[in-house]
């Protein structure tokens, strides 16, 4: 059959991979081989087999091998370019989805007014209480989660933070400023209207522009949590190369500074905030780890990274300047 014969799926699922090959298969399983889900994959540059593992499993995979690792935002791009479904879902490799949560989220985006819509991300390890998804990182956002008041936004929607909590999850779709870019659903006109998601940074914060960008089109971004898919957090490499990696708050600062600050004084009460905040949580981490028990290690490694984190926060960027883009070291705990 040639390309112009191929029936237009009904979702295209754009999967970026880098050193993938432990976790990917369980991604792309629940969702290949049926005719409605185009799947394609753009991998940065693999050195552990992804590519070739994925050709031997799953033959109807749109594999687009990459000289050099481009990045999240980059790729996905490539990805939809290289697509043909009129819906377009972004799919982290170390994140499970399976096809009926797909069709209810395609069919939520049907409704009128919906550019973009997600399910809730669940962690199996539950360490964390909050949802990768919530309201625009402001400085009165950022200081309500920080200061610990966003624990009671269930009752005061007004004290919730950047970062929705579980407790504040309602029983149906919701309106939010952002969801995590792990798993997405969106209309490719939405895509080209936006102009695709931004390449200023490697990696991180791409989503939070997206969904504004979104947003500012009048549509809504709505996190479906009767819906819900598997993201195991870090997992997306499998070469274990992992190192602390301060570039989700570099890169989410530099939105703010760019996108919402009305001045530089609030640029730099917002990284004073945010690095105090993630500093306490180095401590209180470093105090478990002095308790011992199963999850001593553990606690101290979180620790180190959530200090590397603050000091991140607190680091002084000029006014105007292009900040260099991250490596992909490893995802973010929530904080």
């Amino acid at each position: 059959m040639s390309e112009s014969d191929r029936p237009t799926p009904a979702v295209s699922v754009v999967m970026v991979s880098y050193n993938s090959a432990s976790i990917i298969e369980s991604a792309i399983q629940p969702l290949a081989g049926h005719v409605d889900v185009e799947v394609i994959v753009v991998d940065n540059a693999s050195s552990d087999g992804t590519t070739d593992l994925l050709a031997r499993l799953f033959p109807d995979v749109s594999v687009l091998p990459m000289d050099v690792n481009l990045g999240f935002s980059k790729a996905v791009n490539i990805g939809v370019r290289a697509s043909r479904g009129q819906n377009i879902m972004l799919l982290n490799p170390d994140a499970v989805v399976s096809l009926s949560v797909v069709r209810d989220l395609l069919e939520d985006l049907g409704k009128d007014g919906i550019g973009l819509v997600a399910p809730v991300l669940d962690n199996p390890t539950k360490m964390q209480s909050v949802v990768s998804a919530g309201y625009l990182p402001t400085l009165r956002r950022m200081a309500v989660h920080y200061s610990g008041l966003a624990r009671l936004g269930k009752r005061l929607p007004a004290l919730r933070g950047h970062y929705l909590y579980e407790s504040q999850l309602g029983s149906g779709p919701m309106l939010v400023d952002w969801v995590t870019g792990a798993c997405m659903v969106f209309r490719r006109q939405t895509w080209v209207e936006v102009h695709g998601l931004s390449e200023r940074w490697f990696m991180y914060a791409e989503d939070i522009d997206f969904c504004r960008r979104i947003t500012l089109t009048g549509r809504a971004v709505v996190l479906d949590t009767r819906l819900r898919a598997t993201h195991l957090v870090g997992e997306s490499d499998s070469t274990e190369s992992f190192a602390v990696n301060p570039a989700w708050v570099v890169n989410t600062r530099d939105f703010y500074a760019r996108e919402l600050a009305p001045s530089q004084l609030h640029v730099l009460l917002w990284g004073i905030t945010v690095g105090l905040g993630l500093f306490a949580r180095s401590a209180v981490f470093a105090g478990r780890s002095m308790q011992g028990g199963q999850r001593r290690i553990a606690s101290r490694t979180l620790a180190k990274k959530f200090a590397v984190y603050g000091l991140a926060a607190l680091r002084s960027t000029p006014k105007g300047s292009p900040l260099v883009d991250a490596t992909d070291a490893g995802a973010k705990p929530k904080p």
